[in-house]
């Protein structure tokens, strides 16, 4: 018993010891963590940098306004005037681009406010001619008139009722007009072109006579609906006149459903006693 009395104190310094050697794993095992967290901060902060460079893209149209200098061009969006660096953009001839060229861009802003062009593409711009509409072809006119003679090798001249006409020869009209005499009633066909010459589609000769001679004809031309003067007539606005015509031989058309300046045509002629006859309205 003495012999376990005397070795005690050994065996307390063993368990001391030991748990001293624990103590220090434990603190080299919280150094290991604490070194570890830096490492993984450091993976956050890079993440946090690749959503920063991350570009936002922004399309939108514009006008072109010209170069500012070698490295950067003017645009006007909708909402602002811009400048762009071009930097990222090569190969573009920057002299070819017209002022006010309607233009496509794609741009981002960098992390020093700038905005940085990443593309262009000009907007080609349809001729007049190639956007018109298949409804929106020229207007025929018909009308009788009195043949005047040639003014040249490529127009005529004709006297209408109100107005004497100088109508350019379509390639379509293939008349010897050496043969028609002065003051021939015929009826004529033609239309307004954007230059605002009177372009001749089709010619009829009526009768062998003058106009005097030859009995009235219809005329049909566009004109604009004013109203009903009373219960036997109407008034249409021409191109060329303010027509008061007897709707005596129309039937079964409501007046009141037609709106003022409604666009129609009409289909009339002269009597004898120089009134104008509506034969037919659309």
């Amino acid at each position: 018993m003495m012999k376990w009395f005397k070795m005690l104190p050994m065996l307390m310094i063993i368990v001391m010891t030991l748990a001293a050697c624990g103590m220090g794993n434990d603190d080299s095992s919280g150094d290991a963590v604490e070194q570890a967290t830096p490492v993984n901060g450091a993976g956050e902060e890079t993440e946090n940098k690749q959503e920063e460079t991350e570009k936002e893209m922004v399309r939108e149209e514009g006008a072109y306004v010209g170069q500012v200098d070698a490295n950067s061009i003017q645009v006007n969006t909708e909402s602002q005037s811009l400048t762009l660096q071009t930097t990222e953009v090569t190969g573009v001839d920057w002299s070819s681009i017209v002022k006010n060229a309607h233009v496509i861009i794609e741009y981002y802003q960098n992390e020093n406010d700038q905005y940085m062009l990443t593309s262009i593409n000009v907007v080609e711009e349809k001729k007049e001619e190639e956007t018109k509409k298949p409804d929106s072809k020229e207007k025929v006119i018909r009308v009788e008139a009195a043949y005047v003679g040639q003014v040249d090798g490529n127009s005529i001249q004709v006297n209408t009722e109100f107005e004497s006409l100088t109508l350019q020869i379509s390639e379509t009209v293939n008349v010897n007009w050496s043969n028609l005499p002065k003051n021939q009633h015929v009826i004529i066909e033609y239309v307004k072109n954007s230059k605002g010459q009177h372009v001749l589609q089709h010619i009829e000769v009526v009768g062998g006579g003058s106009k005097e001679e030859t009995k009235a004809d219809t005329i049909r031309e566009e004109a604009a609906y004013v109203g009903q003067v009373d219960a036997n007539s109407i008034q249409v606005n021409t191109e060329f006149q303010q027509l008061t015509l007897q709707i005596g031989e129309i039937k079964n058309v409501d007046w009141s459903s037609f709106d003022k300046n409604q666009r129609v045509i009409v289909e009339y002629y002269k009597n004898k006693d120089g009134q104008y006859i509506l034969t037919n309205i659309e």
